[in-house]
């Protein structure tokens, strides 16, 4: 569970089987999107904790690492060329009304991402990693409220994903 700690910026990856007091309050903090949730999350026996994204926007590269991976699947819960834009929107709306380390981890984020995406590709092209990354036909986000249209983009990626197997050949 991506966390990212309130008073460093800095993005943890939390273990979700470990964590105290438990993976619900993990879960919790990494969702706390500051400005938009006002009460304050913790993780970690007291430790404040704010979106995930903001420390750690897509930690591949830890995932691999720490867990010794030699493939990975990601769904993407936006379209890939809506990733450039989407950070500029945050960064800008954001960034003024966040703490001091909280707005600089921001202004990472956009970078953080694309040397994951470099890492995972350079992997694969190493032959260690094989990654599979499913993009989002459209955004999907916390703040989204529309049953029916999650239901609708969670049966399209679906049935993607099957026609995606199918075509590989795999069973």
């Amino acid at each position: 569970i991506a966390v990212t700690d309130y008073k460093t910026g800095v993005g943890i990856l939390v273990d979700a089987k470990t964590t105290r007091p438990d993976m619900v309050a993990a879960v919790h903090a990494s969702i706390a999107v500051p400005v938009i949730y006002r009460k304050k999350a913790f993780f970690e026996e007291g430790r404040r904790g704010v979106d995930g994204a903001i420390g750690s926007p897509f930690p591949a590269e830890q995932v691999v690492e720490r867990c010794g991976l030699d493939g990975l699947i990601v769904l993407a819960n936006r379209p890939s060329e809506e990733i450039i834009w989407g950070w500029a929107t945050c960064e800008l709306l954001f960034g003024l009304m966040l703490p001091g380390r909280l707005r600089r981890a921001l202004r990472k984020t956009r970078r953080a991402f694309m040397e994951n995406l470099d890492y995972l590709r350079q992997e694969a092209l190493h032959g260690k990693t094989k990654h599979l990354i499913f993009w989002s036909e459209e955004s999907v986000s916390v703040l989204m409220r529309d049953a029916e249209r999650l239901k609708a983009i969670a049966d399209a990626a679906y049935q993607e994903t099957l026609e995606l197997i199918d075509r590989a050949g795999c069973k």
